[in-house]
């Protein structure tokens, strides 16, 4: 039977995944604990190969099309887009039928999702389900002198990227009021999808830098990071996340707006706030796109 048979929500449901291509990278130790919104779905994975992953979507009838985003066990990150189709099996469990392909990579693949009993009081990725709820909104914020002092240079690092023939994407890093490092967006120069600036700090600071030092460290960054970074950076566990440009904002600029927010991947990990010097920070998309 299948889902355009009754009517089904995906809220609380928790997956296994049973088969996948040998290019994919979810395999029989990932779960998946999704909830449902109207006709949004999400959901956030983990386990086997994938160290923590998130992905967004719609439901219309039997049919799930989602974007997704995760770190996998190298501290790699990998995105993607699925379509899923649903079955209802005879004792009520619901079985997902993926086609999937990958964005940051060349490949695609077909895998098999089953519904499996939710342990008490454990989400998918084996923490407390209080992680799993909907985070709090960064709102409002009245940024410090330093907020908006390194937010600039986030912003300069920015115009640095374009003049050199890349995006407009800057990021610093700093702790106890000192810059540690910088970088700006590669990805067209370096032709490697990853080169985001935010992406390849947080690599560097879990590889460079003490963890005690990381959690007293703020990344500065003129654009809120996208999911395929924010991955990145809740495994290099910084304190705070400080952006210019909201992901949504970027979307009006792109036509791509991001699937996941920064905040929804970092929640419990790292504080994100913005945006900070808004209008100057738009200015630098505004004369790019």
């Amino acid at each position: 039977m299948t889902g355009g048979d009754l009517e089904i929500s995906m809220e609380g449901r928790v997956f296994e995944s049973v088969t996948n291509s040998a290019d994919g990278e979810v395999g029989s130790g990932t779960r998946f604990r999704f909830a449902q919104d109207g006709e949004v779905i999400s959901a956030r994975y983990a386990g086997g190969a994938v160290r923590l992953g998130f992905l967004v979507g719609t439901i219309d009838g039997e049919v799930l099309e989602f974007r997704y985003a995760h770190l996998n066990g190298e501290y790699e990150t990998a995105s993607g887009r699925s379509t899923d189709r649903i079955e209802l099996l005879d004792d009520g469990r619901l079985r997902l039928h993926e086609s999937w392909q990958w964005d940051s990579k060349e490949g695609t693949g077909e895998s098999v999702l089953e519904e499996v009993e939710a342990p008490d009081g454990v989400g998918a990725d084996g923490r407390d389900d209080t992680l799993l709820e909907e985070p709090h909104p960064t709102g409002d914020m009245d940024p410090t002198p330093e907020d908006e002092r390194f937010t600039q240079r986030a912003i300069e690092l920015a115009r640095e990227s374009v003049e050199e023939g890349n995006r407009p994407f800057g990021s610093l890093l700093v702790h106890d009021g000192e810059v540690v490092m910088e970088a700006h967006n590669r990805v067209l120069t370096e032709n490697d999808v990853r080169r985001h600036p935010e992406l390849h700090l947080a690599y560097r600071a879990r590889v460079e830098l003490e963890e005690d030092v990381r959690q007293g460290t703020t990344m500065y960054t003129s654009t809120e990071p996208c999911p395929m970074c924010a991955g990145g950076l809740y495994y290099a566990g910084l304190d705070r996340v400080v952006y210019s440009v909201s992901g949504p904002e970027i979307g009006d600029f792109t036509g791509r707006e991001p699937p996941v927010r920064a905040e929804t991947i970092l929640e419990g990990v790292t504080r994100v706030d913005g945006p900070v010097l808004n209008d100057e920070g738009r200015a630098v998309h505004e004369a790019f796109w």
